[in-house]
């Protein structure tokens, strides 16, 4: 805009600061456009058979806990996610030698030995709400097991027994509708 004024024209540009908006002018949204609220980033624990996938939500992104990684690092990783872990145990016993144990809340717990993360168990008593990428977890049918694995399924002194894609369990019975009872993956201290 150019104004007049004073002892001789000057030329000014009117700035955002210098407009008065009034309720008309400041809303360029029809009253009938509804805003929505973007949801906060989560990371959810994917169950693998080479390890554990952190999967941010909307994004998709991952991040893989692969096994014979440090032990810590996958630790401090889960704990980002899942909360601090709970107290380390060891298990003398097992036929790989003694192995750690180190529970994250009721439903996962990973496998350490010589300070490399190494297996991972979901345990019964957990929500299981952790899946893997097919979304096969504690309570999934045989049925579904078999649409996504070529699973191997035999029995054996623990039960009905399975080996797919790295993942290894215990199903209810011989039944399609069985559900899985039992699932890891990597090294266990499972006694046969």
């Amino acid at each position: 805009m150019v104004g007049c004024g004073g002892d001789g024209a000057s030329s000014t540009a009117e700035t955002v600061d210098d407009i008065a908006l009034t309720p008309d002018s400041a809303s360029f949204a029809s009253p009938d456009v509804v805003t929505s609220q973007v949801p906060a980033p989560t990371t959810l624990v994917s169950l693998s058979g080479d390890g554990l996938m952190l999967v941010s939500s909307p994004a998709g992104s991952t991040r893989q806990l692969e096994f014979n990684m440090p032990a810590q690092q996958a630790i401090d990783a889960l704990a980002a996610v899942l909360g601090a872990p709970g107290e380390r145990s060891t298990n003398q016993d097992c036929g790989m030698g003694p192995l750690d144990f180190v529970p994250f809340g009721d439903e996962l717990m990973i496998t350490i030995q010589n300070d490399r993360f190494l297996g991972w168990t979901v345990q019964r008593n957990g929500a299981a709400t952790m899946r893997t990428m097919s979304n096969i977890g504690l309570g999934s049918t045989r049925a579904e097991l078999q649409d996504v694995y070529n699973a191997d399924i035999a029995r054996t002194t623990l039960g009905i027994e399975f080996m797919a894609g790295g993942l290894q369990g215990i199903l209810a019975s011989d039944a399609p509708t069985a559900p899985i009872t039992d699932l890891w993956a990597g090294a266990s201290c499972v006694a046969r």
